[in-house]
């Protein structure tokens, strides 16, 4: 049994996951991910902004070849469990675990009072092993940092997408469902899938961004695109709310109402205020002829 909450399931969490499947195979035991809905920390009244909606969490669990996913809603009771109840009623009663994982920093309990440490020792006292899985080291900026969830949500948040992709092992995605927004690109013959991301999501730092766009429905084609993340300074009816808008290049169709998920290649340029729409068009030209060499040149 796999123990965490594998936000973003980055190569620190697939080692964990891949240790899970190997002593589950070598033992003849199934192999199962315990996890929560909601991270513990909403709990306590913490807005947390997370990089991956369950369902794209689930995927990526999946991919690792686990036998089960068991998602927990963390509720108020949980928060206030020490870890030797956690131990006893549920690793050992409720799930009957033969052997726990998970990573060196993992923490339990009421107040994240039990460590990996204190899971060993517990395990001995009531019937299974337990074992911590050493962090994943990554090279940034001329360091050793640790594979975490919260230097993706950093590297995200600041527009950093290639490196999030090296660090995580996968690109950053975002998904939404496409709703009617003020329609402009459609009047410069560029027309954007406005797409409404979930409000605990990590948005991306303001920017200009090349882009891959899966659409619901049709998972096997990958449309290139370039996605406007930000307030739209050019226009002056805008809200202020931050906006993700996507031109999908060689795309034609409704999109409306019908859900999306949009990859994060690279920020490409940061977002500017522009004096007419007639020079925005003129950027938006240059943007498309930019980010197809762009593509071509990687092999996208």
């Amino acid at each position: 049994m796999a123990l965490g909450f594998f936000d973003g399931v980055h190569k620190g969490h697939r080692a964990l996951l891949e240790e899970t499947r190997r002593i589950s195979v070598l033992r003849g035991i199934r192999s199962v991910v315990y996890t929560f809905v909601n991270h513990p920390l909403t709990v306590l009244g913490a807005d947390v902004k997370l990089l991956c909606s369950n369902r794209l969490r689930a995927a990526y669990i999946a991919e690792s070849g686990v036998d089960e996913l068991r998602f927990v809603w963390f509720d108020r009771e949980m928060s206030r469990m020490a870890p030797e109840d956690f131990a006893r009623e549920v690793l050992a009663g409720e799930l009957n675990a033969e052997y726990v994982l998970t990573g060196e920093n993992y923490t339990f309990g009421a107040g994240g009072s039990g460590n990996a440490e204190l899971l060993s020792q517990l395990g001995r006292r009531y019937g299974f092993e337990s074992a911590a899985v050493p962090s994943v080291k990554c090279e940034l900026d001329g360091k050793r940092e640790t594979v975490s969830s919260s230097l993706l949500r950093k590297l995200a948040s600041t527009g950093r997408m290639g490196k999030y992709e090296t660090v995580a092992g996968h690109r950053f995605r975002l998904e939404g469902v496409v709703a009617h927004g003020r329609e402009v690109g459609r009047s410069m013959d560029f027309p954007t899938a406005n797409m409404v991301p979930d409000r605990r999501s990590v948005l991306p730092a303001s920017g200009v961004y090349a882009t891959a766009v899966r659409i619901s429905g049709d998972p096997d084609n990958v449309y290139l695109g370039i996605t406007n993340v930000g307030k739209n300074p050019t226009f002056k009816d805008t809200d202020g709310r931050t906006s993700i808008e996507t031109n999908l290049l060689d795309f034609e169709g409704d999109l409306y109402g019908r859900p999306i998920t949009v990859e994060f290649i690279e920020k490409t340029r940061d977002e500017k205020r522009f004096s007419s729409q007639e020079e925005l068009r003129d950027r938006l030209v240059r943007d498309a002829s930019e980010r197809k060499k762009l593509f071509e040149a990687r092999g996208i």
